[in-house]
């Protein structure tokens, strides 16, 4: 029994995408009257065999097409005045062509309804969309910023010579903790981009209503973070990346990779737009340079490949200012 409720849940599903959706109001409107003339001349040619319009019991005498219209307009929107009536097989009509007048009816409604409602969405959708691609690009700035000031400190850590007090080194600690930090809530930040495209990527009218410029900019934002990233990892001497890069940070930095990587293949292949593609497919070059130097996934890693590497990677090139 629930399969057969499913079942006619799909059904009547696909009818009213197919019927109802697919068919303009002046189209539904074109059939309405359609119904009302084809009732029309049945009930006139009807009449005079005592099968149509009547009155009293009585076949109308002069009965013409007007009249036919008129009783079948009064039937089909079911206001039935009750100066006319039908008689002999007309009944059978005018109870058929109340049924089709109340589905049209009902059909009219909700489509107006529908419209309605689906312009509504529309713009909650939109709005919501724009909220989320906002919020990506902050939380990602943000995390540029945080590598930024970590490189920059790190830097001091690893160049200054401790002093007697060994400050330096309680410095170091508190650096390591903080480097730590970031790089937990970049990996978190590119699950949860990840997981927010793949429910949206794929549906039919999110590239083409959401605008292009919103994507952009959350995508410059990801690839300044990356980029930092990858400014960090190479800027640090063998001694410091031995240190630093344990491997708490290596896998939480090659989960990251790897989920920005699959974010970036999703948005280039259903992005309509030429500049969202591009983007993100510079983002996913950031990722892929730093991966191939030290932070590849075992699947993606040569046999001869040592880490940390003995040899630098290519700098990444700096993505431009926005």
């Amino acid at each position: 029994m629930p399969d057969t409720t499913q079942h006619l849940s799909r059904l009547d599903q696909k009818i009213i995408s197919r019927y109802v959706e697919n068919i303009g109001f002046l189209q539904y409107m074109g059939l309405f009257l359609l119904a009302i003339i084809g009732f029309a001349i049945a009930y006139t040619h009807l009449t005079p065999g005592e099968n149509g319009i009547g009155r009293d019991n009585v076949p109308l005498p002069d009965m013409t097409l007007w009249k036919g219209v008129y009783f079948s307009v009064v039937t089909i929107t079911s206001l039935g005045y009750g100066d006319l009536h039908p008689m002999g097989f007309s009944k059978f009509l005018a109870g058929v062509e109340i049924i089709i007048g109340l589905v049209f009816v009902g059909i009219m409604i909700a489509k107006a309804t529908s419209q309605r409602l689906s312009y509504h969405v529309s713009r909650l959708f939109i709005s919501d969309a724009q909220k989320r691609l906002n919020d990506i690009s902050k939380e990602f700035e943000a995390s540029r910023n945080s590598l930024s000031s970590i490189r920059k400190r790190l830097d001091h850590v690893y160049l200054t010579t401790p002093g007697p007090n060994g400050s330096s080194n309680d410095d170091k600690d508190t650096v390591l903790s903080e480097f730590k930090t970031i790089v937990m809530v970049l990996s978190q930040n590119c699950t949860v981009d990840h997981d927010y495209f793949s429910s949206v990527a794929a549906l039919d009218d999110y590239f083409h209503s959401v605008p292009a410029s919103a994507v952009v900019r959350a995508g410059e934002s990801i690839e300044g973070a990356f980029w930092e990233m990858g400014q960090l990892v190479i800027g640090l001497s063998s001694a410091a990346k031995g240190e630093i890069l344990d491997q708490y940070i290596r896998r939480r930095i090659s989960d990251a990779i790897s989920s920005q990587k699959k974010t970036c293949d999703l948005v280039r292949q259903f992005a309509t737009d030429e500049g969202t593609r591009d983007i993100f497919g510079d983002i996913k070059a950031a990722c892929e340079q730093i991966s191939a130097g030290y932070f590849a996934t075992p699947e993606e890693q040569s046999p001869d490949q040592v880490f940390p590497g003995t040899s630098e990677p290519q700098q990444p090139q700096q993505p431009s200012a926005t």
